[in-house]
C-alpha cells in the first residue's frame, strides 16, 4: 500500500492537469487558463477576412448579397463613384474619337 501511495504522490507532483476532472490542479493556474481562453475567444476571427483573396477583401465585403444588407456604406459609395467615373472616361474617349472622325472626313472632303 505504501508503494501505491508513494507512486500516486510522485505522479501528482509531476502533473499539473487532472484528466478525470479536466481541469488544472492548482486553482490559480485554472483561473489563469480560463481568463486566457476567454480573452482569446473574444479576439478569435477578427482578421479572418485577411485570408480571403484581395478582390473579395476590397469589393466582396461591401454588402451581403444574401440579405442585401450594406456592410460598408462609404466604401460602397466610393466604388460606385469609381465605376461611374470609369464609364464617363470611356464616353469622353468615344466622343473625342467621333469628333476626330468627323474632322478627318471634313478635311478629306476639302481636298
Amino acid at each position: 500500500m505504501c508503494q501505491k501511495l508513494t507512486a500516486a504522490n510522485n505522479y501528482w507532483k509531476m502533473r499539473e492537469f487532472d484528466p478525470v476532472l479536466s481541469k488544472y490542479i492548482d486553482e490559480n493556474k485554472e483561473q489563469e487558463f480560463l481568463n486566457n481562453r476567454e480573452r482569446i475567444s473574444k479576439e478569435w476571427g477578427k482578421d479572418s477576412h485577411k485570408k480571403l483573396p484581395p478582390t473579395i477583401q476590397k469589393m466582396g465585403l461591401l454588402y451581403n448579397p444574401v440579405n442585401m444588407k450594406v456592410l460598408d456604406a462609404e466604401a460602397l459609395k466610393n466604388r460606385e463613384q469609381m465605376l461611374k467615373d470609369k464609364k464617363e472616361q470611356y464616353n469622353i474617349r468615344y466622343k473625342i474619337e467621333d469628333y476626330n472622325k468627323v474632322k478627318v472626313l471634313f478635311l478629306i472632303e476639302l481636298t
